[in-house]
This record gives C-alpha cells, sequence and structure tokens, in this order.
C-alpha cells in the first residue's frame, strides 16, 4: 500500500473510532429538536455561510429540488431556526439565514463531538499533541477545504486546544 493509501485507511479508521464516540448523543440530539437530518444539514451550512443565501444555493448543497428545500426551510422557519426574508436586490427570491435559536442548535449537535475531541485530546502525551499541531497548521493554512467550510484557528498551540472551537460564521 502506498502512503496515500496508509494515510487514507488510517484516517478512516481514526475517524471512524472518534466519531463512534458521539454517534448516539448526535443521533439523540436531532430527534430532540425534531428535526430531519437534511434540516440539521440546512442549519450547519447557513451557519457556515458569511451571509443570507437564496434559497436555489441552499437547494443546490443540499442535492434536493427546490420545493423540497423549500418545505424543509419552512419548517425550519416554524421552528424559529431560519429567517426567511425578500432579496433586495430580487425581490422574486428569498434570502434564508441562520437565527440565534438556530446557532444554539448547531452548538448543541457540535457539543458531543467537541466533548469526545476534548477527552481525546486530553489524553494524548504532549509530544503526540506537537505531532498533530505539526500536521493540522499546514493543512489549514492551505484552506484544503475550500470557501464557505469551517476554519481551525491558525494559532494553535498544545495549551489551548480545550478552548478552541469552530466559528460559526453567520
Amino acid at each position: 500500500m502506498d502512503e496515500r493509501g496508509e494515510l487514507h485507511e488510517g484516517l478512516d479508521t481514526f475517524l471512524g473510532h472518534l466519531f463512534g464516540l458521539v454517534a448516539t448523543d448526535e443521533l439523540n440530539l436531532v430527534a430532540d429538536v425534531e428535526m430531519s437530518f437534511t434540516q440539521v444539514r440546512a442549519l450547519h451550512l447557513l451557519a457556515a455561510a458569511d451571509e443570507p443565501q437564496p434559497l436555489h444555493r441552499i437547494a443546490e448543497r443540499l442535492g434536493l429540488s427546490l420545493t423540497a428545500t423549500g418545505r424543509n426551510i419552512d419548517r425550519l422557519v416554524r421552528l424559529g431556526s431560519v429567517d426567511r426574508r425578500e432579496n433586495p436586490v430580487d425581490r422574486r427570491s428569498r434570502l434564508v439565514s441562520i437565527t440565534p435559536h438556530g446557532l444554539d442548535v448547531i452548538e448543541q449537535h457540535r457539543a458531543p463531538r467537541r466533548r469526545a475531541l476534548h477527552a481525546f485530546v486530553a489524553g494524548l502525551p504532549d509530544d503526540s499533541v506537537r505531532a498533530f499541531l505539526d500536521a493540522l497548521r499546514p493543512l489549514m493554512a492551505d484552506d484544503h477545504f475550500g470557501p464557505g467550510q469551517p476554519a481551525v484557528p491558525s494559532q494553535l498551540s498544545p495549551t489551548d486546544h480545550e478552548e478552541n472551537h469552530v466559528p460559526h460564521g453567520g
């Protein structure tokens, strides 16, 4: 197996273990807030956006029709998780943005993952923390995830890992 294949296999195994620690908590949260996975995905998309999004862009990102996206956004509006306003540039379209309530839902959704990551990192020896940071810093600085994706703060240090969090962007 070449190095890329080994990295793929290692990351798949590592992330599988890490995500396995929080899967049940995250699934329970989705049920508790009475939202579908698509609605939670829409909230995450809107939380990462720098500005309100037109419905057609949300539909494209979710891989859904405009009708299906509109129904999901309607539900999120009724729950108070998103706001929909007329587009001042194009009155025929609506812009959708996440509300403070929607950001709270996102934070609740991220909390189990953050707790699991905190516990994992807290148990790492210092040399492993430094090795992770040495690998992560250039990857995150080079924007390998593309525009509109959450970023990791560039000033990560071994002593402040527990306080770092991904900004909402919304």
